[in-house]
């Protein structure tokens, strides 16, 4: 109640696990029920997963993650929102893998819930997602073609975030390609680990992207760029992020007409 009673009339915001993140361009999401009294605000609510999928390797509704995400494509809508939850573990998986829309995916911790790529070829992405879709704690190792994103945001999708994901050996880390006036794309919380790729944050062709508290001070190889803005209409926003003893080429390149926004950007 205190975190919501500080929120300024006008003010769209997002709410997750009890946890309230006010920021003007913001929609709220919420996993529970909340009551405001502030009637000036304009909130778009969506509530508790209608239905739940477990993933687990001995256990489970699924023992793959590519069998859960598939389930839930097939009963996933707007009225109809899926979660699906993945137990620790090491998960060898055919990739790429596609969250469906309308879909939360729930892991158990970055460091040990952590999806392996079993194809690496060019543009094999490790985790495609859809329209309003989100991703908690998992970790994707081995998108390592050229071109491929360990998490990646297409053209025509929408309202898509990660939180506290991290990606390793991935050619591109987070790699956003969905464009349009407000794809609302952001990636919170991101981390990346030694010999990650060649670039760990990346938009093109009209990409958007929006990351925040993206802090790494340990030793990273990036070998082309931290940060990367490629092409017309694309636009990487970059707000809170610390850099400390990363080994890259370029901290930062904006190319043919792209735009990038630095927000309390250092560099150590």
């Amino acid at each position: 109640n205190a975190a919501i009673n500080q929120i300024e009339a006008g003010t769209q915001c997002w709410v997750q696990e009890g946890h309230v993140y006010a920021q003007r361009s913001f929609i709220l999401k919420t996993t529970g029920i909340i009551t405001i009294g502030v009637t000036s605000l304009n909130l778009q609510l969506q509530g508790l997963p209608s239905q739940e999928i477990s993933v687990a390797l001995d256990a489970g509704d699924f023992n793959s993650i590519e069998d859960g995400l598939a389930r839930a494509a097939s009963i996933a809508n707007t009225n109809n929102r899926v979660a699906v939850r993945i137990a620790p573990g090491d998960y060898y998986e055919n990739t790429p893998l596609t969250v469906p829309d309308y879909v939360t995916v729930y892991g158990s911790g970055h460091e040990v819930c952590r999806i392996f790529c079993l194809n690496n070829g060019p543009a094999q992405h490790g985790l495609i997602m859809g329209t309003d879709t989100e991703v908690f704690n998992l970790q994707v190792r081995g998108a390592s073609g050229a071109g491929a994103g360990g998490f990646y945001f297409p053209s025509g999708k929408h309202d898509m975030e990660t939180h506290d994901c991290k990606y390793r050996d991935c050619d591109i880390g987070f790699f956003s390609e969905a464009g349009g006036p407000n794809p609302a794309v952001f990636v919170r919380n991101p981390h990346c680990s030694g010999g990650s790729g060649s670039v760990a944050y990346q938009v093109s062709n009209g990409g958007r992207m929006t990351v925040t508290g993206a802090v790494q001070t340990g030793a990273v190889v990036v070998t082309d760029t931290f940060a990367k803005a490629d092409g017309a209409g694309s636009k990487l926003t970059m707000c809170v992020v610390q850099l400390g003893g990363t080994n890259t080429q370029r901290t930062a390149e904006v190319s043919n007409n792209a735009e990038m926004e630095l927000q309390v950007f250092r560099v150590d």
